[in-house]
């Protein structure tokens, strides 16, 4: 993974180059995985909040309040989901990149 052209200086009048291409390839399955993750937690909360029935002890003037609890659990879920299977994505994906490239050797190793 070619990162180092990522922390260049430029010259502020000059064009700013494109990213790399395995920079761009690794944000886009990073970005896919935090969707997913958003997807599948959100959803797995939902049906909890949808067949989990509510405790006796909520009253009727109460059951108001528990709908919009209901929906900041299920955000909150999803949002949650979506940062751990982002960042899982995003450490599998930059492991896997950097060790398709060159493997290291102590050839290169200058004394």
């Amino acid at each position: 993974m070619s990162w180092t052209g990522l922390f260049d200086i430029v010259d502020p009048k000059s064009e700013i180059p494109p990213p790399p291409a395995d920079f761009v390839e690794w944000a886009n399955t990073t970005l896919f995985g935090a969707y997913l993750g958003a997807m599948i937690m959100g959803t797995r909360e939902a049906v909890r909040v949808r067949y989990e029935p509510l405790p006796p002890s909520i009253l009727r003037t109460n059951a108001q309040n528990m709908k919009l609890y209901n929906v900041y659990r299920v955000c909150r879920k999803a949002s949650v989901g979506a940062v751990q299977v982002g960042i899982l994505t995003a450490i599998y994906r930059g492991a896997q990149t950097g060790l398709a490239g060159e493997p290291y050797s102590l050839s290169n190793v200058q004394a």
